[in-house]
């Protein structure tokens, strides 16, 4: 075994090293090689631009503690990896014929990984390749391709550091002509595995994918577009095998009538055919037809048709709506549409819907500054037949952020807690750092700080469950809408939101709750500079989940001069449930940021969050991060040292980390 590793490492290396010899012979062939007439002209066959790389070698130490109070395990890593890089660009016989863009690395890497009392060393190489060129690119049949291989490591908290090597190939083929084509196929190979060897965490990944797309225009009227792309993939990560395989066709039109387009016909369909670990079969055609009578007031009538089956669920609708909008002078904006829809959602019950809605959009000056009025209304007529059955519900999505409470509503009512399951927007990764709570029928998830699920900016996440419907019935619904903002000099706002949903419900089942509210939000924000202020009360009747809000937050950014800036922040919010048993939250956020040039050449900033949450249910979440960074750039020297700090204190159970590094790169 250990003389087959040493040759498979040996040939890795020769592989990498026939790269290098390549870029090297292709200079040199540039240099004094192979002459050829090109329009009269002497030139070298192979043009290449001199050799550019560098240099870069990175050092790591993570340490990571987790556990409760006289059970903390400990966790070490220490990282070094260096490498060199050298690339190269030109062209043969001429930039007509075929241009090239060749780069090579190679490197090494050592870790050291201590757990529980024991260590693990690891040494190894890095290689990495990017060869791409371009065939014939003025002509009408251009051809492009494109291989890469890169390799890194990436470190973890409570794990040995990450080897992540990723192989790559794809070629493109374009038809430029009336009816142009392009024609694609790529393919990637990914392979992740951490380097202790008491680690069992192997991951693989292969991904093809073929692509055709076609479009054309008829005029300046009318325009098409078809295109086709298959995907296989296929991932093994232990027990875990994902085979999946998608087809999918879509085809749209665009049609255009008058010099200002007064008739627009815009024509969509897509069909997706999905198999694998993942079955699915989905068709979705839609119509739509914009009206443009004066250049005050339009109409819009839309059609669509969706039709979505798995083995265990369906989904069958049928759609269509009408709708105008107005405006008078520039102050008031009248919109209004009225829709109606028939739907088979499979296992015997169908649901038909009919609803309408209108909207008064107003916006004037006054002497106290800017008035921002909203009033809306909507009615919503609903009929189910078929009874109560079991629905499952697949990829139901919902974005969140770090800004926002970290609790998400699921659409529907009556959930099998248990049948949750949170999984990745591309659904290959499924999570487990999340509480569920569910009250009157209405269920939330709360992503928890320190889990598994990466706060990080605005995310998407897919929730699939399996849910109760009601029994047949028949509800009508109206909700009323008030939006007002005033808006006064100096950068003080008052607004007020106002929002009252009625619900009447027939139903062979009595014990069903009309799905109502009132809701009344009062707030006022102050902005001026870099400072912003913000209070807000929200007060929230409801047959299912009645609850009271307050809010505040608070942010002032400020530049000391031109090379440094500072900037700090603070929000608290109160929630109480009034539910049984009565239960409530409590969430504080706050932080500061700075950036500052000390010289020409050096560079500090860092920063400093500190979260606390009390969940009267969940108990006390305590949180806090930490990190800086120390830039230094010279001419074609770049370093960089930082480090982070991360503490989460949850249910008497701490979780630290602290991570230093320095990178050092040098160009040449």
């Amino acid at each position: 075994m250990t003389i087959h590793c040493l040759i498979l490492n040996s040939m890795k290396r020769i592989g990498t090293l026939r790269l290098v010899l390549v870029c090297a012979l292709v200079q040199v062939m540039g240099v004094c090689g192979c002459r050829t007439q090109v329009g009269g002209q002497e030139r070298d066959f192979i043009h290449s631009e001199p050799l550019t790389g560098e240099l870069e070698l990175g050092v790591e130490k993570r340490t990571d503690s987790q556990g409760t109070a006289g059970d903390i395990r400990k966790y070490d890593t220490l990282s070094f990896e260096e490498i060199m890089r050298v690339k190269t660009q030109g062209d043969v016989y001429h930039p007509d014929f075929f241009t090239y863009l060749a780069g090579v690395g190679m490197g090494l890497t050592q870790h050291k990984f201590e757990f529980d009392g024991q260590t693990d060393r690891e040494s190894g190489t890095l290689e990495e390749y990017n060869v791409s060129g371009n065939l014939l690119p003025q002509k009408p049949y251009p051809l492009t391709f494109n291989l890469d291989k890169s390799e890194e490591t990436i470190p973890r908290q409570f794990a040995s550091s990450l080897l992540s090597e990723r192989k790559g190939s794809n070629v493109a083929l374009a038809l430029r002509s009336d009816w142009p084509m392009r024609f694609q196929y790529g393919q990637s190979d990914t392979r992740q595995q951490g380097l202790s060897a008491v680690d069992q965490d192997l991951f693989l990944r292969e991904d093809q994918q073929f692509s055709y797309a076609l479009d054309h225009s008829f005029g300046r009227q009318s325009d098409m577009s078809f295109d086709f792309q298959r995907i296989e993939t296929s991932q093994w990560q232990g027990p875990t095998n994902i085979e999946r395989q998608e087809n999918t066709y879509g085809l749209s039109h665009q049609w255009a009538s008058g010099p200002d387009k007064k008739v627009r016909v815009d024509s969509f369909a897509n069909y997706l055919d999905q198999g694998g670990d993942f079955e699915l079969q989905r068709l979705l055609w839609q119509e739509r037809v914009t009206l443009k009578h004066t250049d005050t007031f339009q109409t819009h009538y839309h059609a669509s048709y969706h039709d979505a089956e798995r083995p265990t669920s369906k989904n069958n609708e049928l759609r269509g709506e009408a709708g105008f909008t107005h405006r008078l002078y520039e102050s008031l904006v009248t919109t209004g549409s009225v829709f109606t829809s028939d739907a088979d959602l499979g296992n015997n019950v169908d649901m038909t819907r009919v609803g309408g809605n209108v909207g008064l959009d107003y916006k004037k000056k006054n002497p106290l500054g800017t008035l921002l009025a909203y009033y809306g209304y909507s009615l919503l007529s609903l009929d189910q037949t078929g009874g109560s059955t079991i629905v499952s519900v697949t990829d139901e999505q919902h974005a969140f952020s770090l800004t926002g409470s970290m609790l998400i509503r699921l659409d529907r009512a009556n959930i099998n807690t248990a049948s949750i399951a949170v999984r990745s927007e591309d659904r290959l990764t499924t999570f487990s750092g999340y509480t569920v709570t569910q009250t009157n029928g209405i269920t939330e998830v709360r992503i928890l700080l320190g889990g598994d699920i990466a706060v990080i900016g605005d995310q998407t996440l897919s929730f699939d469950y399996d849910c109760v419907t009601e029994p047949q019935r028949q509800e009508t619904s109206n909700v009323h809408s008030v939006r007002l903002r005033q808006r006064f000099p100096f950068g003080i706002s008052t607004y007020y939101e106002f929002q009252d949903r009625a619900e009447t419900v027939t139903s062979s089942d009595a014990s069903i709750i009309p799905d109502e509210f009132r809701v009344n939000l009062f707030g006022a924000d102050y902005t001026h500079k870099g400072l912003r202020l913000l209070a807000e009360y929200r007060d929230e009747q409801s047959t299912r989940i009645p609850s009271k809000t307050k809010r505040v937050e608070g942010s002032y950014l400020v530049r000391l001069d031109s090379d440094t800036r500072v900037s700090v922040y603070a929000a608290n919010s109160w929630i109480d449930y009034s539910t049984e048993p009565l239960y409530d939250v409590s969430m504080m956020t706050v932080g500061s940021d700075v950036s500052t040039r000390l010289t020409d050449t050096l560079q500090l900033k860092g920063g400093a969050d500190y979260r606390f949450e009390d969940d009267s249910r969940q108990a006390e979440t305590r949180g806090f991060q930490w990190d800086a960074e120390l830039a230094y750039t010279y001419r074609q020297l770049s370093a960089r040292i930082g480090a982070e700090f991360n503490k989460l204190n949850r249910l008497d159970h701490e979780r630290d980390s602290a991570f230093v590094y320095m990178r050092l790169k040098r160009m040449f």
